[in-house]
């Protein structure tokens, strides 16, 4: 599995501090209480059999009761050390700890370059003390084991929330295949697709041969801008692009298929 497909699969488990996959029993929930015992409260208060309030924990939010056995669970750190162990990357343990040590390609802060389109580590602290970590999956969505209350989540990327990032050595770039469409125009040139609110670009090239190639990934959310040579212009609601909920940027491509054909019927003439 990749590691988006990864960590979406953990969405769901709980939070427990210093957990790193442990099967969430009451069990599990007392030796972590042992070891943290300053989280002792927050555990007691997620977990009804430790706090008194039950015998088993069938019925609780953190088991899986279809399937009849508890959930997995982590801290912030725990969960990115678990989704990219799971595919052979060792990051190390401790938000602080893997921005010091893991071995990365390109890091910085969140406004000076962040790479939308790439899976990434994203970190909240300040330059010396990162407090907490979480996986951005390359589609304006993190996935982060936020705390005893919510567990692990999926929600969108807020910029104000999240200050540095980092992309890992072993980190290949997203998968990525060209989409190809019949276009009706002889006409060489550059389209250029973004959102009217982010403007991250995916750049399309219209060749003698007929053929609209993607160059790179449309961020496809929202109305769509287009530039075809001089035309400039916002396609109307009929193209609005919904975002798909299981991040599958190639998917959003080949829905934009109608778009990108009638943009360059609409502009192939100005």
């Amino acid at each position: 599995m990749s590691i988006v497909s990864v960590a979406l699969s953990k969405v769901g488990c709980p939070y427990i501090w210093g957990a790193r996959g442990g099967l969430c029993t009451p069990e599990y929930r007392k030796k972590m209480i042992n070891n943290y015992p300053n989280y002792a409260e927050a555990n007691k208060k997620q977990c009804p059999v430790v706090g008194g309030s039950a015998t088993t924990c069938e019925g609780c939010r953190w088991y899986d009761n279809k399937q009849k056995k508890p959930l997995e669970s982590f801290d912030c750190a725990g969960l990115c050390n678990y989704v990219f162990k799971e595919n052979g990357i060792t990051i190390g343990l401790g938000a602080t700890t893997i921005w010091n040590t893991a071995p990365w390609s390109s890091r910085g802060r969140v406004g000076e370059g962040f790479p939308y389109n790439e899976v990434c580590l994203v970190f909240r602290g300040n330059a010396s003390v990162k407090e907490h970590i979480g996986i951005y999956t390359g589609d304006d969505y993190v996935i982060e084991a936020a705390n005893f209350n919510l567990g692990v989540v999926r929600r969108l990327f807020d910029s104000t929330k999240w200050n540095y990032w980092m992309i890992l050595q072993e980190v290949k770039p997203m998968p990525f295949e060209a989409y190809e469409a019949k276009v009706k125009t002889k006409r060489d040139g550059y389209i250029t697709m973004w959102t009217d609110n982010t403007k991250r670009q995916g750049i399309l090239k219209v060749y003698d041969d007929d053929i609209v190639r993607v160059l790179s990934a449309p961020d496809a959310k929202g109305f769509v801008k287009c530039e075809y040579g001089l035309v400039d212009g916002y396609c109307d609601s009929q193209y609005l692009v919904p975002v798909d909920t299981d991040n599958d940027v190639l998917k959003k491509l080949y829905e934009m298929k109608g778009i990108v054909e009638s943009l360059i019927d609409k502009f192939k003439d100005s």
